[in-house]
């Protein structure tokens, strides 16, 4: 499975967990044509995943979005050929929560998590202590087993510029496969597409 140039082998089951957030607003086109695109590269013996998750100001929404309702699909040309209308009704909105987003993630079992996200920093919270609580909940979700691994990889792609937090950053070392588990996705690399 690959995603704007950010591979992971071997995948089965693979979640995109995509941040729905207002702050996607410039992104949001290219990461649907490339959702759209990786989708269609997938196996039919592959499973997939889209989870969209934000916090709408109206707490009426959900926090969490799901492509399939209760678990993932297979790759079939039927199931590919939805997720592009499905995509077209998504808009950016509201903030992020990253926590909740692979939370909900990690329900589907998944080899790998692709996590798509502009910056999910916080205007007047204390960065390190966030940063700290993220991972300490993605530790407990996702911990080392005793053959070393974690049940999922996670892959994190960063949109327009570095996470300035290390966010994004740590997530990858911590929970991806080495070198190449992080990716900035440039202003340029956006225009061109």
């Amino acid at each position: 499975a690959t995603f704007a140039g950010v591979e992971a082998t071997p995948a089965r089951r693979i979640v995109y967990l995509v941040d729905g957030s207002g702050s996607m607003a410039a992104s949001i086109n290219f990461v649907k044509s490339e959702l759209n695109s990786s989708i269609q590269r997938l196996a039919e013996d592959q499973h997939f995943q889209i989870i969209v998750f934000r916090q709408p100001a109206n707490t009426n929404q959900p926090a969490t979005v799901a492509f399939a309702r209760s678990d993932m699909v297979n790759a079939t040309d039927t199931n590919k050929s939805s997720v592009s209308p499905w995509l077209q009704e998504i808009l950016p909105v509201g903030r992020s929560d990253l926590t909740i987003g692979l939370t909900e993630a990690m329900r589907f079992q998944p080899d790998i998590i692709f996590v798509l996200s502009r910056g999910i920093s916080r205007s007047g919270v204390n960065i390190e202590q966030r940063n700290a609580d993220v991972l300490y909940a993605l530790d407990r979700i996702n911990p080392v087993m005793l053959n070393g691994q974690r049940n999922a990889r996670i892959k994190t792609i960063q949109f327009i510029e570095d996470d300035p937090t290390g966010l994004m950053q740590l997530i990858a070392a911590r929970h991806g496969d080495g070198e190449g588990s992080y990716r900035l996705v440039t202003r340029d690399e956006l225009r061109r597409n």
